[in-house]
């Protein structure tokens, strides 16, 4: 019985990612992105802006 168990847990954590995972959307403009994150995740933003400032020097709000 704890074979099954364990079984079942262990393919059930190996599916749920896949099942739970949403694919990253984000809008281009001109002078960056707007990146929308998982609204799974708690405590986190669910908007992003990045702008480029130069070449290696990025803004985000």
């Amino acid at each position: 019985m704890k074979w099954r168990l364990l079984l079942f847990s262990l393919l059930a954590s190996t599916f749920s990612d896949d099942l739970l995972a949403v694919p990253p959307a984000y809008t281009k403009l001109p002078d960056g992105v707007i990146l929308y994150t998982a609204p799974l995740l708690k405590g986190s933003p669910h908007v992003v802006k990045q702008e480029v400032m130069a070449g290696n020097i990025y803004k985000t709000m």
